[in-house]
């Protein structure tokens, strides 16, 4: 059936008007479930309506009178089209409510004719702008599933929530919470997944999948105020496998905790590696919590229990997250998991986040805070808290088969007491690959002390590299633990930096010799010179309470963490470099604090830009 208001009849009444070539309206030709077209007004084009007016009033004063009345039923005519289109628009969206108190003979458009089952939504198919709403306070069993006839758009997603009080839960036993197959444009808010438990769950709790094709981009994953837990496989897992590099864009995760999975927490993920393309792009994360996710000690391919993980994205920003208490069960011996990381992406950030207490299994390895690793490039992790974690505070690792690893930057970071296992540092480099090409890592503050097991250092540097600078760094350590700890150390550079034993015994490890003080180490490499001139200090930086940093836990507080702040005192005010006129390196305009920097004459050493009215 074609309405009245159809585009034919435009055509056949009102000569050459069509509603989708008009000069005031643009629209989109859609298919209704009812097999018919209509059209979806997306907006008015102003300019040509004024053009019309101005020709109407010429004809007003041309032909008199006669003219008004009809130029008058033509706009009504036009306000019709659009209230009329608009509505169309509007009615094509529809809410659907599931209760277990309902009937799925119901038509599920109202929570008083509500569908009662998953098995009903999954019969379904849905529409761009159409909502899906399960009745709050209840558990509703069984696995979510979309594909692409349940597609939304970017500007018309369709959303699954929840209604009444309190949040919905999706109750998946064994399998996935929610899989959607080659779709997007869906946004999943205010509703909780759970598994039958990580070892008996063979799912993943949100699960986005694609093989299509073309590049194509699908467009819109949002995922706000959602518990993801007990699942097998990944908390939440978004990925896509074609060697055109199809994906995902404009993917948001928000406010979101996901905990006690097996797998991983948050995975994304693509086809790699790839040196001029990525599968997804504009991916952000925030206010997240990603927590006690174990690892599979049965997987021996691949490491398993880290936070969170992106992969093969263009355009990434990781802010105001935790990560903690992940990856223990890991048993994969080549690699470990880490509470918040990226691989394989292009412009991404990692700021303003807190990543403590991750592990590792006894058999592997990491267990670390933070990392940039292979393949990423054009990226910089800032302003973050890591401590008390088995791997390192913050990691640069490049592995074999990765695509180039350039262009980063490790600035304004803090590090307590991490690498508790395995030897690792507060701050590594790692080379395993094809290189790690200009790496700029500078006003960060790592505080190291003597570990259970292992042997920590507050830097820790494997196999040669190209350009990277260490610059305005300050690292202290306590009982004998290394400042230093380079097995290989080529393409490196210390400029500016201090070093702080607490109880006297300065110790870098360079090679093959052992450095017992900053001026043995500066003749016997040439490190912390300038133009010939000694740089570098070696003074108790004077912190406002140092190892006493502990939990912060509200991302939003971090400039709480007055522990690494300078005392008024310090030596390390105002002794940094100039970094862009020495080296041509932004600084950027902040330290951890949010302090403005410089202060005064010139930049101060570490993550604290000291501020006497702070």
């Amino acid at each position: 059936m074609v309405s009245f208001f159809s585009k034919n009849y435009f055509y056949h009444n009102w000569r050459a008007f069509s509603l989708d070539k008009s000069p005031f309206l643009y629209s989109t030709r859609r298919l209704g479930n009812d097999g018919n077209p209509f059209y979806q007004v997306n907006r008015m084009n102003i300019g040509a309506i004024d053009r019309l007016r101005e020709w109407e009033e010429y004809k007003i004063h041309e032909r008199g009178g006669l003219m008004k009345k009809i130029i008058r039923l033509r706009y009504l005519f036009l306000l019709l089209v659009i209230f009329h289109t608009v509505i169309s628009s509007v009615v094509k969206a529809t809410d659907y409510y599931v209760s277990p108190h309902g009937d799925n003979m119901n038509t599920g458009t109202s929570p008083e004719n509500s569908w009662q089952t998953i098995s009903r939504v999954n019969a379904a198919t849905f529409s761009p702008g159409d909502r899906l709403y399960f009745e709050g306070g209840y558990r509703h069993y069984g696995s979510l599933y979309f594909d692409y006839s349940d597609s939304g758009t970017a500007t018309n997603p369709v959303t699954v929530s929840s209604y009444g009080t309190g949040r919905a839960t999706i109750d998946a036993g064994t399998e996935n919470g929610l899989y959607a197959y080659n779709c997007a444009g869906i946004d999943i808010r205010n509703i909780n997944f759970s598994g039958s438990g990580p070892t008996t769950n063979t799912g993943s709790g949100i699960f986005f999948y694609m093989d299509l094709g073309g590049a194509v981009k699908l467009r819109r994953i949002y995922i706000n105020r959602v518990d993801v837990s007990g699942f097998g496989e990944q908390g939440i897992s978004i990925g896509s496998w074609h060697v055109s590099r199809s994906g995902f864009r404009n993917v948001r995760i928000t406010r979101t905790r996901v905990f006690n999975n097996q797998l991983n927490g948050l995975n994304i993920w693509g086809y790699s590696p790839s040196t001029t393309a990525w599968s997804h792009q504009r991916v952000y994360v925030s206010n997240c919590k990603f927590f006690d996710n174990s690892g599979d000690p049965d997987k021996r391919d691949t490491h398993s229990g880290s936070g969170a993980m992106i992969g093969n994205s263009n355009g990434v920003r990781i802010q105001y997250c935790e990560a903690y208490n992940n990856g223990w069960l890991c048993n994969y011996p080549g690699g470990g998991p880490v509470g918040i990381w990226v691989w394989d992406s292009n412009n991404a950030v990692i700021q303003c986040n807190e990543s403590h207490h991750n592990l590792t299994g006894s058999t592997s390895v990491d267990g670390g805070g933070f990392d940039l690793d292979g393949g990423v490039r054009n990226s910089v992790m800032q302003y973050n808290y890591s401590h008390d974690n088995d791997g390192s505070g913050f990691l640069a690792a490049q592995y074999p088969g990765a695509a180039p690893f350039f262009n980063n930057t490790i600035r304004y970071n803090i590090s307590q007491n991490d690498g508790r296992e395995h030897g690792h540092a507060g701050i590594k480099v790692w080379n395993g690959g094809n290189g790690i090409d200009n790496l700029q890592i500078y006003n960060n503050t790592v505080y190291l002390r003597p570990a259970a097991t292992g042997s920590p250092s507050a830097v820790g540097i494997l196999y040669n590299v190209s350009k990277v600078n260490f610059c305005n760094n300050t690292f202290v350590t306590t009982g004998r633990v290394r400042l230093i700890n380079a097995r290989q150390a080529s393409g490196f550079s210390f400029r500016g930096n201090n070093y702080y034993a607490e109880d006297g015994r300065f110790r870098i490890t360079w090679g093959s010799a052992n450095h017992t003080t900053l001026s043995d180490w500066r003749d016997g490499t040439g490190q912390e010179t300038l133009s010939g001139v000694p740089v570098g200090s070696n003074v108790d930086p004077l912190f406002v309470n140092a190892g006493g940093g502990g939990t912060i836990g509200n991302l939003r507080h971090l400039n709480t963490l007055t522990a690494y702040q300078l005392q008024s005192s310090s030596p390390l005010i105002q002794a940094g470099l100039d970094l862009f006129s020495l080296l041509g390196i932004n600084q950027g305009s902040r330290d951890f604090y949010g302090n403005m920097t410089p202060q005064g004459e010139g930049f101060d050493v570490g993550a604290h830009e000291f501020n006497s009215s702070f």
